[in-house]
């Protein structure tokens, strides 16, 4: 079984309009409302190819339910947490060619909710893949992150990693069936930059010997590149127009899981799919 892990749900509220006015009043041209969380992406994703996959996301309030109800329209799957606050509300305002992202802190967990996701953790099989994609809510640590991952690794389950946070470094150490930075992460996380393609292979190089099994490095517009056992490719994506660059990544990761699950010596097919999507 592929699961996803959303600690940080969200509803994504997306908004086109003209050009703000400083205390004044801006009417919206555009508005949509859609159920969100980088886990929670990836598992829309590998729904949508037909993959079977179970999303565990954590939920409060009415935002919780929104995102909770039509997530069961997608995946009769989903094993929601529930918490007393209110899921958060990301806001993606649209204006010409520019965009503008105000994101929400998220709901409080508590410890008894954080055993409740490790008690399931803890059952899963030898052989199964969890996705752990998005930020930390408050009451959660990076120390949880290592928790899980240890567990998995007794467990032998493979855990693909799409995370901002420092504590990727540590997490590298129990070895995970791939990461997926973006080349500000690869800064922000590591201080490698990325400028041409020996920068690729030299970070690349540094990561597997830091313990990642695999990599997928994307670069938005620039497209991506992926070492997968001891090669590397790169995929350039076709130009298009700008409508809004959120989920991007993560559509991307699920486009790719989706097609290599089905066969894992197809790689190309599924750097392909990942970067059209």
């Amino acid at each position: 079984m592929i699961y996803t892990l959303t600690l940080n749900a969200a509803i994504d509220m997306t908004i086109s309009a003209p050009l703000l006015k400083e205390n004044g009043v801006t009417r919206s041209e555009y508005e949509s409302y859609s159920p969100n969380g980088k886990g929670i992406n990836v598992s829309i994703l590998l729904s949508h190819n037909n993959v079977e996959n179970t999303p565990i996301a954590i939920f409060g309030g009415f935002t919780g339910k929104y995102i909770y109800e039509e997530m069961l329209k997608i995946n009769k799957n989903i094993k929601p947490v529930w918490v007393e606050q209110d899921t958060r509300i990301n806001i993606f305002i649209n204006q010409n060619e520019s965009e503008y992202k105000i994101v929400g802190q998220g709901a409080f967990v508590s410890k008894e909710k954080q055993k409740e996701i490790l008690n399931f953790i803890e059952g899963f099989n030898s052989g199964d893949i969890i996705i752990i994609s998005g930020s930390l809510p408050p009451g959660i640590n990076e120390d949880f992150l290592v928790t899980i991952a240890k567990i998995c690794k007794e467990k032998k389950v493979k855990v693909i990693f799409d995370i901002s946070s420092p504590i990727l470094k540590t997490l590298l150490n129990y070895n995970p069936y791939f990461i997926k930075p973006n080349d500000d992460e690869l800064y922000s996380i590591f201080g490698i930059k990325i400028e041409n393609d020996q920068d690729v292979i030299n970070a690349f190089f540094k990561l597997k010997s830091m313990g990642a099994q695999n990599i997928m490095l994307t670069l938005g517009d620039k497209g991506m590149y992926v070492s997968y056992k001891n090669k590397v490719f790169y995929a350039d994506p076709i130009k298009i127009k700008l409508i809004s660059s959120a989920c991007a990544g993560d559509s991307s990761l699920g486009a790719f899981i989706s097609e290599l699950i089905k066969d894992n010596n197809n790689i190309v097919d599924a750097i392909k799919l990942a970067t059209a999507t």
